[in-house]
């Protein structure tokens, strides 16, 4: 009776919110995976997340026309790691693969790279701070796992 009693009992809109999310990530990844056949789970999301290029010229950021959720995803083959940005502003959306080479930095609200293959130096602005939190850090420990 007591270990029942101590049990937090969920509410029925509680049970509710559970069960939108997982129906929303299911249905993010069958969205995924008709872009990429190989993804294979969502291991982190944001809500909203957008895409800037830094200008040399200006040493100013530019926004790009890509914004929309963002996406970590795991892939059943190489490379094993994406970041997925669904664009809302267009129909082009935007991938990069995490690699153990890939050349990341945190700096204030931005998480930032070096575009693979160019000299472009890129940047996500994530619009909530705790995701914003979460999805470094598992892109950084991806990356720290790959570069072993």
């Amino acid at each position: 009776f007591f270990a029942m009693a101590n049990r937090r009992m969920e509410s029925p809109l509680e049970q509710q919110r559970k069960a939108t999310i997982k129906e929303t990530l299911a249905t993010n990844l069958t969205v995924l995976r008709r872009l990429d056949p190989c993804t294979a789970e969502i291991m982190d999301m944001a809500c909203h997340a957008v895409l800037y290029k830094f200008n040399m010229e200006t040493q100013g950021w530019e926004k790009e026309e890509m914004e929309g959720s963002l996406f970590v995803v795991k892939r059943t083959m190489d490379p094993q790691y994406r970041l997925f940005l669904l664009n809302r502003s267009g129909m082009n959306n935007f991938s990069l693969d995490i690699t153990g080479d890939l050349l990341l930095q945190i700096e204030g609200p931005y998480l930032m790279w070096k575009g693979n293959g160019s000299d472009d130096i890129l940047g996500l602005w994530i619009y909530k701070e705790d995701e914003h939190a979460l999805i470094c850090k598992l892109v950084n420990e991806i990356i720290e796992r790959l570069s072993l």
